[in-house]
């Protein structure tokens, strides 16, 4: 028992915290109204999205805390969703103030924590075309816009990003608001 406990109780390296270090890509979603996405909703959107069948232990989705959040299961990616039933914190934009189109009482986020850090060029665009997928299931008149966090990039909802995103092709949210003005 005492050589079990040493193990646990051992100090991380400090050395090797920023190799382990997480973030990811985000999308947010700006909603009407609040709504979480339950189990059911998430389980046919990723099923439509990524064209898969569910499997209880590679892909599949379950929604957490009474409808706070969820957790996605993607092989070995674990994709997380946060529901706020509040407008977004203008300190998420940077303190900007959103234009009006935006207008919103309750936000979603959706978010791929990569290990060793937000990827760059084509990869992180490969990551927002996955995340891409799964959002376009899930978008309905109830969002008013896609907020990218990392490129604080605010995009209208509409049905031709709606189309954009079911294509599968990567997603430059810079380039993308650029399109969709």
């Amino acid at each position: 028992m005492a050589i079990m406990w040493k193990f646990w109780s051992r100090k991380p390296d400090s050395s090797k915290s920023a190799e382990r270090a997480v973030s990811g890509v985000s999308i947010i979603f700006l909603q009407e109204r609040f709504e979480s996405f339950t189990t059911e909703r998430l389980s046919q959107a990723m099923k439509k999205g990524w064209r898969r069948d569910l499997d209880p232990v590679k892909f599949f989705a379950t929604s957490v805390s009474d409808g706070e959040g969820a957790v996605i299961k993607l092989n070995e990616m674990f994709i997380t969703m946060q529901f706020f039933d509040r407008r977004l914190d203008t300190s998420a934009l940077g303190g900007q103030e959103l234009p009006q189109w935006a207008s919103h009482r309750a936000h979603s986020s959706i978010t791929y924590a990569c290990p060793g850090g937000i990827p760059v060029g084509e990869i992180r665009d490969q990551f927002y075309s996955l995340l891409g997928l799964l959002c376009a299931e899930l978008i309905d008149e109830n969002i008013v816009g896609l907020l990218f966090t990392e490129e604080q990039v605010l995009i209208r909802s509409q049905s031709a990003l709606v189309q954009e995103l079911r294509s599968g092709s990567s997603i430059n949210p810079t380039l993308l608001a650029a399109t969709y003005l």
